[in-house]
């Protein structure tokens, strides 16, 4: 099959690159496709549109395999499934109306509202809403984080407050570099641990949860996975998976998994994080339909479990997205 792999290419550590992809990365996903028999044109959407539009018109691809994130705006990683839509491209993943739902936290939190989705008490502060309703009834501490953002872009334990003194000043320096809202949620004390989903895999697509192991000489006050830990500090981590989890919850956690993979229509791919609390109840945090596919993800290391290598994980995605759109 000839299949066309777009991505951002990631040529800088600025944070607004945190997601996209280093070459190694991308060399990996073409090596991987090649293994499984298709022909690959690389994209990166970072270069002036009209030019990688033009080569992808040119190479008239079977799919388009797509990691593409976007740089800018709330609804930026809806960009390229909508605009394949548009050109009557099949492409693997989540459709536009699920990419631009799950970027949003806060719509999506209310989205999953009535699926019986444990989370934390919420409120979005924008620059033109500073004092949502429901602000003020969160109980103290609470975080802070972008409401548009993923890889942990804004969160450091510096992103807790303790007080409405203290989480003004928060708001004040998250508003300022993401003034198109910012969440607070009441905080978690726990850990962090996380479910993927492969398309056509045992259980609904359900894989064993893998947590986030830190070092204890580098994990700070509030035990998070901040973005630190994710692009600096990523020696001082490890994953585990199976996650070890209290009897009963990774039942549980299943559970919430599926309900929530299906009610926000997410295909092929995708990956909630949770929050474990010390009351021993699984919160969810964010869903993430566009994860990262690079070899250290966790996604892999669950897909093992299933005696899956990188490269049949990669032909699963592929394989997903043939059998929707009827390609051979």
């Amino acid at each position: 099959m000839k299949i066309a792999l777009t991505y951002d290419l990631r040529v800088s550590d600025a944070e607004e690159e945190a997601e996209f992809y280093h070459p190694a990365n991308i060399a990996d996903l073409v090596a991987a496709l090649h293994n499984k028999g298709h022909a690959v044109l690389t994209v990166d959407v970072g270069l002036p549109v009209t030019s990688w539009l033009r080569h992808l018109e040119d190479f008239d691809p079977e799919l388009v395999f797509n990691c593409a994130e976007g740089r800018a705006g709330r609804a930026r990683e809806a960009l390229f499934p909508g605009l394949f839509e548009a050109m009557g491209l099949p492409f693997t993943g989540s459709d536009a109306h699920t990419m631009m739902l799950t970027l949003d936290k806060r719509l999506t939190k209310e989205a999953l509202a009535a699926f019986d989705v444990p989370m934390a008490r919420h409120a979005l502060v924008t620059t033109e809403h500073r004092a949502p309703a429901g602000l003020s009834s969160l109980r103290f501490p609470v975080i802070a984080k972008p409401n548009f953002e993923g890889s942990s872009k804004g969160i450091t334990e510096d992103s807790i407050a303790l007080d409405a003194a203290q989480l003004q000043g928060v708001l004040e320096r998250l508003l300022a570099c993401y003034p198109a809202g910012v969440l607070v949620e009441e905080y978690i004390p726990g850990s962090d641990f996380a479910v993927a989903f492969l398309e056509g895999a045992p259980d609904d697509g359900i894989l064993a949860p893998f947590a986030y192991e830190v070092d204890p000489a580098h994990c700070g006050r509030y035990n998070l996975y901040d973005y630190h830990l994710k692009n600096d500090g990523s020696d001082h981590v490890s994953v585990r998976c199976p996650a070890v989890l209290p009897d009963g919850v990774e039942a549980q956690v299943r559970a919430v998994a599926r309900r929530v993979f299906a009610a926000l229509h997410v295909r092929d791919v995708g990956r909630i994080d949770f929050r474990l609390g010390d009351d021993g109840v699984p919160r969810f945090l964010e869903i993430n339909p566009l994860p990262g596919l690079t070899r250290d993800a966790g996604l892999f290391l669950a897909a093992r479990g299933l005696a899956l290598s990188f490269d049949d994980v990669i032909g699963r995605i592929v394989a997903s997205a043939a059998r929707r759109f009827g390609l051979r």
